[in-house]
């Protein structure tokens, strides 16, 4: 081998740079129960990039929260959630910057 310098770093963090706004009429939600999770499916048709800012699965008087997640143009996200209530998850909901989006979980 040549002579050469490894570099190992560890990124704390990622700072993302975006142009478009996402048009919240662009995004599908949509929302199903499997066992003790909730499988959530967001899909982006727009050409914006977003932050998914915060997320919950709603349940009568009950509610489990979703992580953050970037949504990029053109795809499809897939989010499993744990729901242990013995009563079934009405509704999810998400919120991308002001605006908030809901469905019903079938």
């Amino acid at each position: 081998r040549g002579a050469g310098l490894t570099v190992v770093m560890e990124i704390s963090s990622i700072v993302i740079i975006y142009g478009n706004q996402l048009d919240p009429g662009d995004v599908d939600v949509s929302a199903r129960r499997a066992g003790d999770k909730v499988e959530i499916e967001v899909e982006n048709h727009g050409a914006g990039l977003a932050r998914v800012d915060s997320g919950a699965i709603l349940g009568h008087r009950k509610q489990a929260e979703v992580g953050t997640f970037i949504l990029y143009p053109h795809q499809k996200r897939l989010v499993d959630a744990d729901w242990k209530e013995t009563i079934a998850p009405e509704s999810v909901r998400i919120q991308i910057g002001k605006k908030r989006l809901e469905t019903p979980v079938r």
